[in-house]
């Protein structure tokens, strides 16, 4: 809300990671008394940004929707649950926030850190901030973006996954 003051046509995508848990996701957002529509419901596909939020119910779209996004908060990255996937957002050339529960994903955040393609940030006050910024500095999301695209390049992920494999097979 603190940043819908600033921002009138903010829109969020939210897209929980378990679809399981779309019902709680639902009640949190009516009980934060914000409009949504699921991904599932839109007539034909498209959302007008009306309301502001798109819950996304469906698997396998989230990675080609990141394209129209000013910047992406990693999810699972303010609590203690591992954290989730930084490289999809950046692979999209969208600038990434993360917060400090970043166990399962340290080395790929701290890339994205240090590339200046991700911002981590340690709570929501912080998380808003920092959006907030991106927001009212399109030019500076966008040079985030092509930072965090180029942390991820096709060859590095190919030399990763390589790595890996030949480790397991070891």
């Amino acid at each position: 809300m603190i940043l819908r003051a600033r921002f009138a046509d903010l829109r969020l995508l939210l897209a929980p990671r378990h679809l399981a848990r779309l019902d709680e996701v639902e009640a949190v957002l009516r009980r934060h008394g914000l409009a949504f529509v699921r991904r599932s419901a839109l007539r034909d596909g498209r959302w007008s940004g009306e309301p502001s939020v798109l819950l996304l119910d469906t698997l396998g779209e989230l990675a080609g929707l990141y394209g129209g996004a000013v910047a992406a908060f990693v999810g699972g990255t303010l609590v203690p649950v591992g954290g989730h996937n930084v490289v999809e957002p950046a692979r999209a050339g969208v600038a990434v926030l993360f917060g400090p529960h970043v166990e399962n994903v340290r080395a790929l955040a701290g890339r994205l850190e240090a590339s200046a393609g991700g911002i981590q940030v340690r709570d929501a006050p912080e998380l808003a901030e920092r959006l907030g910024e991106l927001l009212g500095d399109p030019a500076r999301a966008r040079r985030m973006g092509a930072a965090a695209l180029g942390t991820f390049a096709a060859s590095w992920v190919a030399e990763q996954s390589f790595r890996a494999a030949r480790e397991c097979l070891s």
